[in-house]
């Protein structure tokens, strides 16, 4: 796909979600999600968006920053009302600042093929 375009999907709604992910794949590389910020996730919406992003060619980051200990960080990955285990998104963020800890502890429990991205500044004022 020959795009750098990237779309951050700041909605509360999965079915807003959907929608746009179906309107601008054909023309991104990546959305950015926020499933948390989500009224609702349930698992059926994570396996549309995975779909979704196979028909249109684009990756999923989600936006969930771990920054905890990295038994923490393995345990809300597993546990996540996110349904990350399933392996919807093909990457997530997190902090550097919790140390190499939280990059083993995601290693063991992500999918095969899926990554992390290191959130070393972000865009609040001040930074």
């Amino acid at each position: 796909k020959r795009t750098n375009l990237a779309l951050s999907a700041d909605v509360t709604t999965a079915e807003d979600l959907l929608k746009l992910a179906d309107c601008v794949g054909p023309f991104i590389c990546l959305l950015k999600t926020h499933v948390d910020i989500l009224h609702s996730f349930p698992e059926a919406v994570a396996m549309e968006l995975k779909a979704l992003a196979s028909k249109h060619q684009f990756v999923v980051m989600e936006d969930r920053k771990f920054a905890d200990i990295g038994n923490t960080c393995r345990l809300q990955y597993q546990q996540d009302s996110a349904h990350m285990a399933l392996g919807w998104a093909d990457l997530v963020t997190c902090h550097a600042l919790p140390g190499p800890g939280v990059l083993d502890a995601l290693k063991a429990v992500a999918p095969e093929g899926s990554g992390c991205v290191l959130v070393v500044e972000m865009s609040s004022k001040g930074t």
